[in-house]
């Protein structure tokens, strides 16, 4: 194991996550004011398309950091990365994405 490379790779771990902590942080706040605190009444069902909604979806690039980076974290450390798989399959041909998700289907449901 080459020890720049962990370094570097824990570095961008961290921050990663780091980031995604102070996104959420802050959308899920935003969101809170939107949807309690203008007018003291929680609102039900789901969250608005134009809103809190949009704030809190946005987390998912955040998200992909984290998983990319860890990774990475984990190929620096000769182990399988974890959620390359995951990446693959949402790169692949719908029809892939399909198949795949009818047999993951059969497998939950024996």
């Amino acid at each position: 194991m080459n020890l720049t490379e962990f370094f570097v790779a824990a570095e961008e771990l961290i921050n990663s996550t780091r980031s995604l902590l102070v996104a959420a942080e802050d959308q899920l706040a935003q969101a809170e004011d939107e949807l309690i605190r203008k007018d003291r009444q929680v609102r039900p069902g789901p969250l608005p398309e134009d809103s809190a909604g949009l704030g809190v979806r946005s987390l998912a690039g955040q998200m992909v950091e984290v998983m990319l980076a860890y990774d990475l974290m984990l190929k620096v450390v000769d182990m399988a990365p974890w959620f390359e798989l995951y990446f693959r399959l949402l790169d692949a041909p719908r029809p892939v994405r399909e198949e795949v998700s009818r047999i993951l289907e059969r497998k939950g449901s024996s």
